[in-house]
């Protein structure tokens, strides 16, 4: 009996133990662009998972991860993306982004007189192809499920010369006529 005792304490004790192995280390910094203004709600993932955050409104980010070895991927509209090797181990570690704008370049676009839109074409080929389309399908139906709700605010003592009365001696003036 005591052995028994002896050995669901050790258990216990190791059971309590293993969350504090396991604990989770911070992962913060500021993003900003090149010139040091804050991008306010740029996103910072965890490149292969879907552990990840966004920056708040002065661009300062907070990530909670175990300790290992990751790749942090910062995104932001109109910057290039940025990649950082981390290997938080026994502390918290600042890591801080400085995005670069990225610039694409159109190639130029010629409009001419007289020119046929490309969608014709497209409508074309479906208009000529809508004796087989008919063919496909002989009938549909489904099931639908609306959900609504239509509520009065007022409603006036008499409709085309009839009381309006909802007989149930709710004296307020808001009712709900459709619920679904």
């Amino acid at each position: 009996m005591i052995k028994c005792i002896k050995s669901l304490t050790i258990f216990l004790i190791g059971l309590f133990m293993i969350p504090g192995l396991a604990q989770a280390l911070r992962i913060y910094g500021k993003i900003s662009d090149a010139a040091g203004k804050p991008l306010a709600f740029a996103s910072v993932t965890v490149k292969g998972t879907t552990i990840g955050t966004s920056a708040n409104k002065s661009g300062e980010y907070s990530l909670d991860i175990a300790a290992g070895s990751y790749t942090l991927e910062c995104r932001h509209v109109g910057y290039r993306k940025q990649e950082r090797s981390v290997r938080p181990e026994d502390r918290d570690l600042r890591i801080d982004f400085s995005m670069v704008i990225e610039e694409l370049n159109m190639s130029a676009i010629v409009i001419r007189q007289g020119g046929e839109d490309p969608a014709y074409a497209i409508m074309r080929e479906a208009i000529r192809a809508r004796p087989a389309f008919r063919e496909q399908v002989k009938g549909y139906s489904c099931d639908a499920y609306v959900k609504g709700l239509l509520r009065l605010d007022s409603f006036p003592d008499k409709f085309m010369g009839q009381k309006v009365d909802f007989e149930d001696g709710d004296t307020g003036r808001q009712r709900i006529l459709f619920l679904s």
